[in-house]
């Protein structure tokens, strides 16, 4: 009679051993699991001991046999109810919305619970044996089909929503229950629940809560989570990147358009601090833009020609004015056999260079930072270059150098304070270097100065060489005798900027000033449109957020307008939002360029530039 159940118990214990011998992920699923499986053994046991009484009513006393099978009937219950419970863990993920929906569900099992205690019990008697029948076992059976009705409505309701691998799990544990109660309700006296709870328990442990298939669940969740976290974060910072760049937009912008005219030295020196200190910012901004898109893995290196010499001119006028007023000297040993035109990312290059350097200035007092690129390996269409900076400032501690890449990072933090850092320079610099094929190393001595340095390939287009390198100069430059002057004007032009912010029309009337445009503008999208149905632009500048219609719903609009001319009149993007995908946001709906805040001058001639018909451009 018990030979069934005995070998369900075995196979139950066998689950058990494994299970609780292999590590597991502790998820809320996993308790409620390891729960089940208690509760089964429990259930099992009690299958036995209550066959057993019920066979020996003769020696066995009713109140010894009623509680054997209250044991019996309850754990049955609540092990079902438990099995309910955790098919919902298959369908909703977070553990709080889970233990709210229980509850609701935890009052029919009480009710039932307390109620199968004072149903009358019967007993039937057969050649194979007695069997449990009366109120007390019709009501148990009720309610494991009640639940699993709840278990059927449940799965219909969120089929779609259950991991494809959960599905089978779910499938052939439901089926078996569902199959073996019609089985013990059609013949009464079947002794099949030990088998359906085993049955369950083996699916599960074998599908779902195999400890393997379960962690990685779980990192598919957590990775789910992740990405969560990082498409708000790349949201922030989407939103703090426009509310920076914005007024940013007004200092940089009318501090450049100040800096063409005649000052006395003092306030000319208040105009470069302020030019400076906007850059500084807009850098510290960039760095976090930067580290966001490499995170996310959505950062491209793009390969062009650039100028190599040119490259390193800039880089030894921002080094200079780096350096300002510090007994340093910087140093430019500069290969003469190096190609002056190279194909590569001579932007992140560049960026590279300058991260670096200027840490090197940052960190060094007095004495020399040494600038040295050089060609290291030649093949026929290409070169590898060395790059190095060296300085004789603090250096770095032995003990610190394995997380000076780390990001967030700033080392010998003590000596180091008040001296402007995100720590993540380095982060960018390594990232952006192995993006390109290198790595960049340091080798430092503390109290005696650090070299950071790298190798990249980077191919020829030129069989020019650069010769002795000669630095534009060897004073720092006056900044405002590098302010772009266009070379052009376009006084029959006309352009429409869409803009709401009445500071940064200002600041575009003041930039685009020395071009003679005839500008007129817009505050809102709606207002653009009625203006251009009025008269005939040759170009449109299009703030991206303002109130009423914003920048993507009014180029919607136009390029859905019948005439040909608002096709193709060129509309460029203005946003101060310079997260990854934005561009390709605006050129998918239909504009032609982009331009982010703060706007410089330099850009914004050759964007024009390259967009207002030849006829209206002349030449200076």
């Amino acid at each position: 009679m018990v030979r069934l159940q005995f070998a369900c118990l075995v196979m139950l214990i066998f689950i058990a051993v494994i299970y609780w011998s292999i590590r597991r992920v502790k998820s809320y699923s996993h308790r409620l699991f390891s729960v089940s499986l208690i509760l089964s053994i429990i259930y099992t046991i009690n299958d036995m001991i209550s066959v057993y009484t019920v066979n020996h009513l003769e020696t066995v006393p009713p109140v010894v046999n009623r509680f054997v099978h209250n044991l019996f009937m309850g754990s049955l219950m609540i092990e079902i109810f438990i099995f309910f419970s955790y098919t919902i863990t298959l369908i909703y993920d977070r553990e709080e919305e889970l233990k709210k929906k229980r509850k609701k569900w935890t009052v029919p099992i009480v009710i039932a619970l307390v109620a199968m205690m004072f149903l009358p019990l019967d007993y039937i008697e057969t050649e194979q044996g007695n069997y449990s029948m009366g109120p007390a076992v019709i009501g148990t059976y009720g309610v494991v089909a009640v639940y699993s009705v709840m278990i059927g409505k449940e799965l219909l309701l969120h089929w779609k929503e259950i991991n494809k691998y959960k599905r089978t799990c779910v499938l052939f544990a439901y089926g078996t229950q569902i199959v073996l109660s019609v089985y013990q309700a059609i013949v009464p006296t079947a002794l099949t629940s030990s088998l359906g709870i085993a049955l369950i328990n083996l699916s599960v442990f074998l599908t779902v809560e195999n400890p393997d298939v379960h962690m990685i669940e779980m990192l598919r969740m957590e990775k789910e989570r992740a990405d969560e976290a990082n498409a708000a974060k790349s949201r922030f910072l989407s939103n703090i990147s426009h509310e920076i760049r914005t007024p940013m937009n007004a200092i940089v912008g009318l501090t450049e358009v100040l800096l063409r005219k005649e000052w006395p030295s003092e306030e000319k020196g208040y105009l470069l601090n302020i030019h400076n200190s906007g850059n500084a910012l807009l850098n510290l901004i960039n760095d976090l833009l930067d580290f966001s898109k490499i995170e996310a893995g959505k950062f491209e290196i793009v390969d062009d020609t650039y100028d190599m010499e040119q490259l390193l001119r800039d880089v030894h006028i921002l080094g200079k004015v780096r350096i300002g007023n510090k007994k340093l000297e910087l140093k430019m040993n500069i290969d003469p056999q190096l190609p002056k035109q190279l194909w590569g990312d001579g932007l992140r290059i560049r960026q590279v260079i300058i991260n670096i350097l200027n840490n090197a200035i940052k960190y060094t007092e007095q004495g020399v930072v040494t600038l040295t690129v050089k060609i290291v390996e030649t093949e026929e269409e290409r070169v590898k270059i060395y790059i190095s900076v060296r300085d004789t400032g603090q250096g770095i501690r032995q003990e610190e150098l394995s997380k000076l890449f780390d990001a967030f990072t700033q080392v010998d933090i003590k000596k180091n304070q008040g001296k402007e850092s995100t720590g993540l320079g380095l982060t960018i610099s390594s990232q952006l270097v192995e993006l390109m094929g290198g790595r960049l190393e340091v080798a430092s001595e503390y109290g005696r100065g650090s070299e950071f340095f790298f190798t990249v390939w980077q191919g020829i287009c030129t069989t020019e060489k650069m010769g002795d390198f000669h630095a534009a100069s060897n004073q720092v430059e006056d900044i405002s005798k590098n302010v772009y002057k266009c070379e052009y004007v376009a006084p029959n032009a006309h352009v429409l900027v869409v803009e709401d912010n009445e500071i940064n029309q200002i600041v575009l009337q003041a930039i685009l000033e020395p071009l003679k445009i005839q500008l007129d503008f817009a505050e809102n999208g709606k207002e653009a449109l009625e203006m251009i149905k009025n008269k005939k632009y040759q170009v449109i500048l299009m703030d991206h957020y303002m109130p009423v219609m914003d920048g993507v719903e009014t180029t919607i609009e136009i390029r859905n307008m019948e005439d040909q001319y608002y096709r193709e009149i060129p509309i460029i993007a203005l946003t101060a939002d310079a997260v990854e995908g934005t561009k390709e946001q605006f050129y998918k709906i239909g504009m032609n360029d982009f331009l982010t805040k703060p706007v410089e001058m330099k850009k914004i001639c050759k964007t024009l530039q390259e967009w207002i018909p030849s006829e209206y451009i002349v030449k200076k």
